[in-house]
């Protein structure tokens, strides 16, 4: 239950507010995102609050093979997201090949030394969207 409303208060203060020097407050939680990469950090306890795990990439030839929970689907693309540098994005990905626990996938971007987030990214898509929609987007008060 304790994580489930650390998560709203999380989730409600995503709503970013310019301040008057139009430098953009983070909301409590994010450390750093960056417009143009979409990449953002997170600070180490909502890492560890919210099970956010990630392991080195397993590639199969030219394929990367992931865990099931790694996956995000959404009506028209599936990503995955990836861990570099203390960083987060996501990067869209094409299943070619699924097993029961694992499957395999491509993407069009080289991701050598990145590590695959496998636990916690319904939270991370949700820190991305909340992110990207931007100050002037939102519901701002």
């Amino acid at each position: 239950m304790r994580k489930l409303l650390f998560a709203i208060a999380l989730l409600l203060s995503l709503n970013i507010h310019a301040e008057e020097d139009e430098h953009e407050k983070l909301p409590e939680g994010i450390l750093s995102f960056n417009y143009e990469t979409e990449e953002f950090s997170l600070k180490p306890n909502v890492l560890k609050n919210f099970s956010i795990s990630y392991a080195p990439m397993n590639k199969v030839g030219l394929l990367i093979k992931v865990t099931p929970s790694s996956l995000v689907r959404s009506l028209d693309e599936t990503s995955i997201f990836v861990h570099q540098k203390g960083k987060f994005r996501s990067v869209i990905v094409k299943v070619q090949n699924s097993a029961p626990d694992f499957y395999l996938v491509s993407c069009n971007e080289v991701l050598e030394g990145s590590e695959i987030v496998n636990q916690g990214t319904n939270f991370l898509k949700t820190i991305q969207l909340a992110l990207e929609e931007g100050p002037s987007e939102g519901h701002g008060h």
